[in-house]
């Protein structure tokens, strides 16, 4: 028989807890979860099963690969028994990271192999918090309970779930801090474990939340993903390790790919590899043969999956967000960003550039590490040169940025030479490389200044590597700074010589 609790559910509906004992002591709906439960009785789900009357809008994915550090952990706390009376434990996961990391994939097969461990399991779409009720409601018709109205069935599902649980919640693209309060507060009862994926990774303290960082794939995952779509008669280990350091390790774009080269079973992995080197213009990242559906039923455009966040950073994050997320698409990706470097190259305040850190970091779209640093994944940063050159008005900013930091490393370098201590330079020489590639790739004829930003950062990269006996790095280096520069200024400008100076010294080691 069902327990009537007599405590009030009022959240979306106005339905007292008295009566919802009310409808939960009907006989019909006694009979219902009688029926429910003597079934499970009988034949108990298996793993890989769900238990009866639960519901998940997805099936389960063969092509599931690695993640299982983190499958274990979940277990270990969403599995645990709550307790009872004061020592009961309210349990609530969230899986957070980056658009087309995984997140609901990971949430769908925890519910398929450790769903069997539960009374129910039960799926909701969070993108929309309005749409909570009516999920709840259709939940209490598949279980066959009756109420007079959709608030009343809503809250009759809740009260079945608590008093016969334990049951796993799983709450999808739970992405507004405001709504998920909401939620997250009428859905807190011991037994209701919930497991919710989001782009946010960082929530108030106060909603208790547990989170799982979700990462890139290692290589090793990427590599075994990739195997599923591509054998080796077709490929090697080299050529899909290739193929998935240049997508980043990201699962989405690595679905994309295996989708598109099996079904182009003449295209080589190596061919099509160096066809990505516009990746968000290639059919393969823009939605390919759609018909053929997705694991998690998301969009299959990796431009789209990475606007999703940009819109909120465009809604939300403000001008400094903004301009930090676009600068940073400029520098080397996976690797830590020194914050003044946006303070001086974006004329910030440190608290102007550490709330828009702060937002991209919570957004997804930069990574934190570290005493106040950041990093940007390799396809956001293409993502984020794209906007630059889609959007008016930016690139005069970006240029500016990039001319700051040709002026950063300048002073670097005198600083070194004056100091001897070569780690000055350390934290912005791949950033110094990677701005100065990007600044000769967009400077068009005509637009000079950022032409000359270029040369002055390889030149600058140039001097630190003579330096640090890098004679072969400082060599290319220069010799790109000597050909922008003769182009700029004509062959008898002053900056022409010192460029042909610092080329002849590195010769001269050399031999």
């Amino acid at each position: 028989m069902i327990e009537a609790h007599n405590h009030s559910i009022a959240i979306g509906g106005n339905v007292q807890g008295s009566t919802i004992a009310i409808y939960a002591s009907r006989p019909d709906n006694q009979a219902a979860i009688q029926a429910i439960l003597e079934a499970k009785e009988q034949s108990p789900p298996r793993p890989g099963e769900l238990p009866s009357h639960s519901y998940i809008s997805l099936g389960r994915n063969a092509l599931f690969t690695g993640r299982e550090e983190h499958l274990e952990h979940l277990a270990g706390l969403l599995c645990a028994p709550s307790g009872a009376g004061e020592e009961a434990v309210i349990v609530t996961q969230a899986i957070t990271g980056m658009g087309g990391i995984g997140k609901t994939q990971l949430a769908v097969e925890f519910a398929y192999r450790y769903g069997h461990r539960f009374r129910w399991v039960y799926w909701l779409d969070a993108g929309d918090p309005d749409l909570l009720n009516e999920q709840l409601a259709d939940a209490a018709r598949k279980m066959g309970l009756q109420a007079d109205d959709a608030a009343a069935r809503a809250n009759l599902t809740l009260e079945v779930w608590r008093a016969h649980g334990p049951t796993l919640l799983l709450l999808d693209n739970l992405e507004d801090e405001r709504g998920a309060r909401a939620i997250l507060h009428r859905l807190r009862n011991h037994n209701l474990r919930l497991l919710l994926t989001s782009r946010l990774t960082r929530w108030p303290d106060d909603l208790g939340l547990t989170t799982i960082s979700l990462e890139e794939f290692t290589p090793q995952e990427s590599r075994a993903f990739l195997r599923h779509y591509l054998p080796e008669s077709r490929a090697t280990d080299a050529d899909l390790d290739a193929l998935a350091a240049r997508l980043g390790h990201l699962p989405l774009a690595l679905e994309l790919a295996g989708r598109y080269l099996k079904g182009h079973p003449r295209l080589t992995v190596d061919d099509y590899r160096q066809r990505l080197e516009q990746v968000f213009e290639h059919p393969s990242m823009r939605g390919w043969r759609p018909e053929r559906g997705s694991p998690t039923g998301h969009d299959l455009n990796l431009m789209e999956t990475f606007a999703l966040s940009w819109r909120e950073v465009e809604r939300r994050g403000g001008p400094a967000a903004r301009q930090i997320f676009l600068c940073a698409g400029y520098l080397a990706p996976n690797t830590p960003i020194p914050p003044d470097l946006f303070d001086e190259g974006l004329e910030l305040t440190e608290d102007e550039v550490d709330e828009g850190l702060d937002f991209l970091v919570e957004r997804g779209l930069l990574k934190e590490m570290g005493e106040g640093s950041a990093a940007i994944h390799p396809l956001l940063a293409e993502f984020a040169r794209r906007l630059t050159e889609e959007t008016e008005g930016v690139r005069a900013a970006v240029s500016r940025f990039l001319a700051a930091l040709a002026d950063r490393a300048a002073r670097t370098n005198r600083a070194v030479d004056q100091s001897g201590d070569y780690g000055l330079y350390a934290p912005i020489l791949p950033h110094v490389r990677a701005a100065a590639d990007h600044a000769e790739r967009i400077a068009p004829p005509g637009e000079e200044a950022v032409r000359e930003t270029a040369g002055r950062l390889w030149n600058s990269l140039g001097y630190h590597l003579h330096a640090l006996a890098d004679l072969a790095g400082a060599r290319a280096a220069i010799e790109r700074a000597l050909k922008i520069d003769e182009t700029v200024y004509g062959p008898e400008h002053p900056n022409v010589a010192a460029a042909v100076n610092n080329l002849g010294s590195v010769l001269q080691d050399l031999g």
